[in-house]
């Protein structure tokens, strides 16, 4: 079990020690980390981009490709390469259908003789334990270039210093759960966001002008968040939402006495998808993709934005996965225009993510 489904001492001390790695200092060292990868994968991927010919792309795959480079080496210390990053991503797709999906419609399956009875069961676990083991590289690899290779900002260094962990499993079970949540999260935001953009042309556009106004690196990436915010309110990674144990009463406001209430300890399922569309709250073009709601949001559309959660348990990692997303975002808009070669179509796989998207990438005067 990671931290993210554990409790008590388990989680505290994991979320205590891993929150300095996603400060302010920290992540400005990671977006240097993010530029880098883009210029390698800029130059690797759409070198060819002339205004005349342009390059078609599976623009989920590409995105795997810079956000799994920028959460293993800007957290992890770690380069992966093309052969390690495409058998990560077939293990875990393996897993997100045998655990996620097949598991579910199967309770059959969760029984701990089920790898018996079912290949899929067991080869899930195999997946889980190759992805296990790769991480487990990852941590052997920091070590080895202690104490002088020892970099205190990175996560890994933070899961690795904590004493409180009561074996490397855990730590491992931990690193997994942050590369996951790193790249597979982002990956398929910033595919949603160009296949949107690709087929919003206007919006595109209008975005593309308004990066080129900007003097600074920081002004372009104030001038997308419109944009992204609005396509993670459409498409949230995690669309089916959250699950929490209520720890106090809370009124719903509901009732025609005012006093109804949902009662300390019940337990809540909170679709993102559904409230995020919600047209009582973003109106009747609330399934429309419309950035410019969120120059000035009502306090109620502010409160139903939950891609990542709230409270003490909300996403660890959001100032990473925005500050990555904004800058991908203004670089690539600024010089390539995107053009849709296969709109492909939105799956929830566990996680939310366009497959079969195929873009045209033309970079522009």
């Amino acid at each position: 079990m990671n931290f993210v489904a554990a409790h008590g001492h388990r989680w505290k001390h994991v979320r205590k020690s891993t929150v300095p790695a996603f400060s302010n200092e920290n992540v400005k060292l990671m977006v240097q980390v993010v530029d880098q990868v883009m210029d390698t994968w800029i130059k690797e991927v759409l070198g060819d981009a002339s205004m005349d010919r342009g390059v078609k792309i599976d623009i989920l795959s590409e995105m795997n490709k810079i956000t799994s480079n920028v959460i293993c080496q800007a957290a992890f210390d770690y380069n992966i390469d093309n052969k390690e990053r495409q058998n990560f991503l077939s293990d875990l797709e393996v897993c997100w259908i045998e655990f996620g999906q097949n598991a579910g419609k199967n309770p059959l399956r969760k029984n701990r003789f089920a790898k018996w009875a079912f290949q899929g069961v067991r080869d899930g676990h195999r997946a889980a334990t190759r992805l296990h083991s790769h991480c487990t590289k990852m941590l052997q690899e920091y070590r080895a270039g202690l104490p002088d290779g020892a970099q205190p900002h990175k996560l890994i260094h933070m899961i690795n210093e904590d004493v409180d962990y009561a074996n490397d499993h855990e730590r491992v079970s931990d690193m997994l759960a942050f590369v996951i949540a790193g790249f597979d999260t982002t990956a398929n935001t910033l595919a949603f966001c160009f296949r949107e953009l690709a087929r919003n042309q206007e919006e595109q556009i209008k975005l593309r002008e308004s990066i080129r106004r900007c003097h600074t690196p920081k002004e372009a990436r104030v001038a997308v968040k419109g944009v992204t915010r609005e396509i993670m309110r459409l498409y949230p990674a995690a669309a089916i939402g959250s699950v929490r144990v209520l720890g106090k009463d809370i009124p719903t406001g509901r009732s025609t006495k005012g006093n109804e209430v949902l009662p300390k300890g019940s337990l809540v399922v909170t679709s993102y998808y559904a409230i995020q569309r919600d047209p009582n709250i973003f109106g009747k073009d609330a399934d429309e993709f419309v950035p410019i709601r969120w120059e000035k949001p009502t306090a109620e559309q502010t409160a139903a934005f939950l891609t990542f959660s709230a409270g003490a348990r909300n996403c660890l990692g959001q100032s990473l996965a925005l500050a990555e997303m904004t800058e991908v975002v203004a670089r690539l808009c600024r010089d390539f225009q995107f053009d849709v070669v296969k709109a492909g179509q939105a799956e929830n796989l566990v996680l939310f993510k366009p497959i079969g998207t195929l873009l045209k990438a033309t970079q522009v005067p």
